[in-house]
């Protein structure tokens, strides 16, 4: 039997909404509504807890209605509402004749489920839904009153009616912001009556954002058949007010007059109220806050002109926030108006700012500083989080938008309207008891050539150029028999010997720049270039100009029996070596260990510029989830971890947090085939961040307690992955398919099982589920439900394949997502389906089935607070950079086994094998992505000094020593608009090279942030680096060639 998604099997692919809609009064809009507006407050899954529902509905109802309406959707009474559970209730209540409503409402009192109210809870009743006291006649002594009483004394009271009605309309209409649909209005045909009620008794405290209306728009949107206008309400209630500056370019704002009466000149009208009526349309009209008096200054007094009465309470309508003026600088310098906005007087500036206007106009990084505060002049600076309240403004403010463009640049110093003064001056001195010292030469800009400055600069600061990059090299390699191309060594060679004798503030390098564009045409002039690319280009040129070819036969000849040592000895020696080669080249070594046999294939690749991403090296936040041995209860995670950090770490922190075994828990992630799970969870040393997405989670983890099965503990074949899974219609083009129902559940089957001894055993896990909610409430449960419950099974079982996604039977079926198992005694066979999905029929699992799974989700509190309260950190660390491109990697597909001679899932890895005197890093920060490239502009720390990259080495390499940092270049800005700068490091000091200028700079004040390419040298090389390196043959010979060089000397016995 296939699954073809049709009939009984599939139900038509119906959603939750349309199962939900033939269940209870509420169309597939409105539900559609209502769920969104219900997960917008949702923090695990689909379920609200006590907190959440009172965030939600607390302000405008009163607190019994609130407490009520939770009881009475916690069906499972488990202190959760769950969606399904919470529409289905306020269905009752919103939907259908207005007796029926009534009804269904009183059950917010009855919160025991007696079935009656005693008289106090009637008093409740009254109390909350402001029963006229004339109309207080239920209540008689020793009697209860039944839902059926107060439906007929409500609509023998239309006073009654009315009243609890119009709860019902704000709680669905205005609070859940549902619509008013034609079919709604038909529900409620004093709407009208409801509106004015709500506008003219709300309290500020009831809601947050309101509209403003005068007293004759109000009057006009009473009537439906009316069109309102905002231009009514300006008329009656608003003044123009030109602010602060006489410029051409100042705007004007609407403010409200003074001295108004509240429900005499001016309504306020809740804005979810409003939008309700007049959707999109309530943008055009004034919108004002609600401003409590606890977050204004303490010295707050509220004004007796602003509006009458005075509110009695904590809360007020900021009917007169702030009108704050930005200001901002025009490249010549004069102050400017940049924009004129009403600033909520509790709203944070920064981000009301940022929120409501395109930053993007400005520069990379800005400020604000107050510079006017109600008259009075001021020059302080604006705090991250500091509201206007805050500022003590009152009515007008002036907020001057100071701007750099870089984190590294000083800011502009403020200056007063007409004050001729600009900006910082650079410190561009050397300090007093440096005076004698000279300052490095700098690099004229030949018209975009900042990066080619900033790597000369660089690479002429590194120990070996001064001992290579001479123009006795090309001589001393003329006495070796060698003739080399000597204009593009020759010309670097000149500029560098400028920049070390310091005598000239800077050079004009055109000679050189000429030669070397003439040797390629990759850098055209007045173009952005990359300097790493230039570097490795420069390198590369000098190489092929300067190498002498080594005549070196190998032992082994044979191209079949060659090691991967041979393969990369016989590049070296046609490749030739050279200075840069021999300095600057480091060695990977890249193996493929067999998931099988262990069989290892290592391949060498040669590097003179390391290549190092940056993508999801920052401390990560994960979110997992632990599942019982029953597979009956999920309880939900946080926690941060370093990038580094592998699954076999991960694991053993969650073992010892649970007191259980490390051996018996599987590790689970939604985006990875099955297949390879198991693989992960045998081979547990890869990096847990190689699941995350642009630094991203994507979808939580899960973790499966193992029971006990055996002596042995580990994973058995008999485990199968069953997939919770629901048939769903595409509406765009009528075609089905497969989505997730919820997390797998991780199951042993005994050995023998048979099709129907499955269909148990999963049914059985579902039941455990229900038994925890033995005292769930039937009343608002569906006959729907009580009629599908008839059946054996909610659900149908489908056969999966090892990647849990496919059908494995062959058949010629086509779109077969699984074909379903059937009930009988015929043993399973797992050789064929090692995965199971359960498809579960559409009613019983909408309706009760998926509410006991979320509800069955627990969360640590303490954890979860600790992860919203914690910065996370935005610093990127090399050394972490590193250690991710060091750790294995699991391949995604399999691959030829040199061991087994079959194809096999491979695990690679990469080490350093060798470490070069010259290690250079080229950080990765520009990625195409989308058609385009992208910068990553996240700050990078790395170590300045004793940088030792041992735990990056094989295990059968030398450690080299440490490293010091001689150079560095940043770029700043972005993409086809930005600047390169080299920092140096000479006799222990620091020196910024700007192109031209040079300023020496305080270690404690570099800024790394923005580094792009990094320049290490070894502080001491030890003998034992080259003598006992697997390639000491090859670098005891380079070495030699390196010394004859230097010291000028004929070489003749050695070319022999």
């Amino acid at each position: 039997m296939m699954a073809d998604r049709s009939g009984e099997i599939t139900y038509k692919g119906k959603s939750t909404e349309s199962v939900l809609s033939n269940v209870t009064s509420f169309d597939e809009d409105n539900l559609a509504i209502a769920i969104r507006t219900f997960n917008k407050f949702t923090l695990i899954d689909k379920y609200w807890d006590e907190s959440i529902f009172n965030h939600l509905l607390g302000r405008a109802l009163p607190p019994r209605i609130v407490k009520g309406l939770f009881i009475c959707s916690d069906v499972l009474q488990s202190g959760r509402v769950v969606c399904s559970d919470f529409i289905i209730t306020l269905s009752g209540i919103a939907s259908g004749p207005l007796p029926h409503r009534i009804m269904n409402f009183t059950h917010v009192w009855d919160t025991a489920g007696k079935g009656y109210l005693t008289a106090e809870e009637v008093t409740q009743l009254y109390e909350d839904c402001d029963i006229p006291e004339n109309c207080r006649t239920l209540i008689t002594d020793g009697e209860t009153i039944t839902a059926s009483d107060i439906g007929v004394w409500a609509m023998s009271n239309p006073d009654v009616s009315f009243a609890i009605s119009r709860i019902v309309f704000l709680l669905v209409h205005v609070l859940l912001e549902m619509p008013l649909l034609q079919s709604n209005v038909e529900l409620y045909p004093h709407f009208s009556e409801y509106f004015k009620y709500i506008v003219e008794h709300v309290n500020p405290e009831n809601f947050d954002m309101w509209i403003i209306l005068s007293q004759r728009t109000y009057a006009l949107m009473l009537d439906p058949g009316n069109m309102i206008t905002k231009d009514d309400t300006e008329t009656d209630l608003c003044i123009e007010k030109t602010f602060v500056l006489k410029h051409p370019q100042s705007k004007s704002v609407y403010v409200l007059r003074k001295n108004l009466r509240y429900k005499e000149d001016f309504f306020a009208v809740p804005l979810k109220l409003f939008r309700m009526v007049m959707g999109s349309r309530s943008d055009e009209f004034i919108h004002r806050s609600t401003c409590q008096l606890s977050n204004v200054a303490s010295d707050f007094q509220f004004p007796d002109d602003w509006y009458s009465p005075k509110p009695t309470n904590s809360y007020f309508f900021d009917l007169y926030p702030p009108v704050i003026c930005f200001i901002r600088r025009s490249p010549s310098k004069d102050y400017v108006l940049f924009v004129l906005i009403v600033v909520p007087r509790c709203a944070s500036i920064y981000e009301y700012f940022a929120r409501t206007q395109n930053t993007e106009q400005l520069a990379l990084s800005y400020r604000l500083r107050l510079i006017m505060r109600d008259g009075e002049h001021r020059e302080d600076i604006i705090g991250d989080h500091q509201t206007v309240a805050d500022l003590g403004c009152i009515t007008e403010g002036a907020i001057l938008i100071e701007e750099r463009s870089s984190l590294r640049d000083n800011w502009p110093v403020y200056s007063p309207f007409g004050s001729s003064e600009n900006e910082e001056p650079v410190n561009t001195e050397t300090p007093s008891n440096d005076s004698e010292e000279k300052l490095p030469t700098g690099l004229m800009n030949k018209g975009l050539t900042c990066y080619l400055n900033s790597v000369i600069q660089c690479l002429g600061n590194l120990e070996f150029s001064k001992k290579f990059f001479v123009k006795d090299t090309t001589l001393s390699l003329q006495r070796l028999g060698i003739q080399p191309k000597t204009d593009l060594h020759n010309a670097l060679a000149d500029v560098f010997t400028v920049l070390w004798e310091k005598k000239r503030q800077y050079l004009d390098p055109t000679t050189f720049y000429h030669v070397f564009l003439n040797r390629t045409s990759d850098f055209p002039m007045y173009q952005q270039h990359d300097a790493s690319e230039a570097l490795n280009c420069l390198l590369e040129i000098l190489h092929n100009d300067l190498r002498i070819q080594i005549n070196e036969r190998l032992k082994n000849d044979d191209p079949e029996t060659r090691s991967p040592k041979d393969f990369w000895k016989l590049q070296r020696y046609k490749n030739g070596t050279t200075p840069i080669s021999y300095f600057c080249e480091g060695v990977v070594i890249s193996e493929l260990m067999c998931g099988s046999c262990h069989h290892n294939s290592p391949t060498f690749e040669p590097f003179v510029i390391h290549n190092l991403p940056l993508d999801n090296v920052t401390e990560l936040e994960i979110k997992f989830i632990i599942v019982n041995e029953e597979n009956t209860q999920y309880e939900v995670r946080y926690k941060y971890i370093p990038p580094t950090l592998t699954l076999e770490q991960f694991l053993n922190d969650v073992a010892q947090e649970l007191s259980f075994p490390t051996e018996r828990l599987f590790f689970y992630y939604a985006n990875r085939r099955c297949d390879l799970l198991y693989q992960d969870n045998v081979n547990r040393d890869f990096l847990i961040s190689k699941y995350f997405e642009n630094g991203k989670q994507e979808k939580p983890f899960v973790v499966y307690r193992i029971p006990i099965l055996s002596s042995s503990n580990s994973l058995s074949p008999r485990f199968s992955m069953c997939f919770q899974l629901l048939a769903r219609e595409n509406p765009k083009n009528g075609s089905f398919g497969l989505s997730s129902a919820g997390y797998p559940m991780l199951k042993h089957f005994p050995p023998g099982i048979s099709r129907a001894g499955i269909y148990d055993s999963i049914f059985q896990i579902f039941k455990n589920m229900k038994s925890l909610f033995a005292n769930a409430k039937e009343k608002h449960r569906s006959q729907a439900l009580h009629d599908k419950e008839k059946d054996e099974y909610p659900f149908h079982l489908i056969y999966l394949d090892s990647d849990g996604q496919n059908c494995p039977l062959p058949h010629h079926q086509q779109n077969c997502y699984g074909c379903i198992i059937p009930i009988d005694n015929t043993p399973f066979d797992f050789s064929v389906s090692p995965n199971i999905g359960i498809l579960w029929k559409v009613i019983p699992f909408c309706l009760f089935y998926r509410n006991i799974i979320f509800v069955l989700h627990t969360r640590n509190e303490k954890e979860f607070t600790e992860v919203l309260s914690r910065p996370l950190n935005s610093h990127i660390s090399l050394c972490d950079c590193l250690a991710k491109t060091m750790y294995p990697e699991h391949l995604d597909d399999p691959i030829d086994c040199g061991g087994c001679k079959t194809k096999c899932y491979m695990t690679k890895s990469m080490k350093l094998f060798l470490a070069p005197p010259v290690f250079i890093i080229s950080l990765k920060r520009f990625t195409r992505r989308n058609y385009g490239y992208v910068k990553d502009s996240r700050p990078v720390t790395f170590p300045l000094d004793n940088f030792d990259i041992c735990r990056y080495m094989h295990d059968t390499a030398p450690a080299p020593g440490k490293y010091k940092c001689t150079g560095f270049i940043e770029h700043t800005g972005g993409m086809g608009s930005g600047h390169y700068v080299a920092y140096i490091r000479q006799n222990d000091k620091w020196y910024c090279l700007n192109d031209d200028n040079c300023t020496i700079i305080d270690q404690s004040q570099l800024k790394t942030d923005d580094a792009v390419l990094i320049f290490y040298e070894l502080m001491h090389v030890e003998p034992t680096l080259i003598s006992t390196h697997p390639f000491s043959d090859v670098l005891k010979k380079e070495a030699k060639i390196m010394t004859l060089i230097q010291n000028s000397r004929d070489s003749e016995l050695y070319l022999q």
